[in-house]
């Protein structure tokens, strides 16, 4: 039995709006996206380090998100190449001074030289807001204890404090972020139409 124009015609139907819809599951997980801000300008010729980090010191660096869906932080930590067994407490502080993020890490599982990423939830209207990067070491000392590398201020970001005393650098800090970026979608869907367009031209004139 021969294959009607009908049946040519639903069939074309069926597989364009299977493809559109498709398109449009593929597009919307694509468009949440990943970013990452480096807060700091790297100079190898002016790196330095916060020195050991022991019981006795805490490290403050205030910075601001500047996207949405601020979800994590990394350190460019240095061990002195050797293995540490102390622990060390990241907390994160909002505007209001309220810990919106705490956690207690072993130094044994950092690497020398290497950053440590710290994930958590993403957090809604992070974009411009203001936090605070407080780290201590409780129960460091010295010939066990890390740092983290440091890179002078050239971008007008706060320094980091140490003891409450203001330095001259910033913290080797990356934050990050995952967001529904709406400009990766509207190409997407551009380009989509004019797949589109371009289908229904063959179908019809081909």
């Amino acid at each position: 039995m021969p294959i009607t124009n009908h049946k040519i015609k639903r069939s074309r139907l069926i597989l364009s709006i299977v493809g559109i819809l498709a398109f449009c599951i593929f597009a919307y997980f694509y468009a949440h996206v990943e970013r990452s801000t480096v807060n700091y300008t790297k100079n190898q010729n002016a790196v330095s380090t916060t020195g050991e980090i022991d019981q006795s010191v805490t490290i403050e660096q205030a910075f601001v998100a500047d996207k949405e869906g601020f979800c994590g932080i990394s350190l460019l930590f240095g061990t002195y190449d050797r293995s540490n067994t102390s622990s060390i407490a990241i907390s994160i502080l909002d505007e209001q001074s309220q810990n919106v993020y705490q956690k207690e890490i072993n130094t044994a599982d950092l690497k020398d030289n290497a950053e440590y990423r710290l994930d958590f939830s993403p957090m809604t209207q992070s974009s411009g807001k203001s936090f605070l990067l407080v780290i201590s070491t409780p129960d460091a000392k010295e010939g066990n204890a890390i740092a983290i590398y440091t890179y002078p201020d050239t971008e007008g970001n706060k320094a980091y404090l140490r003891n409450k005393n203001t330095t001259a650098d910033v913290l080797a800090l990356k934050t990050y972020y995952q967001y529904f970026d709406y400009q990766t979608i509207i190409v997407l869907v551009y380009f989509a139409l004019v797949i589109i367009a371009f289908i229904t031209y063959i179908y019809k004139y081909i």
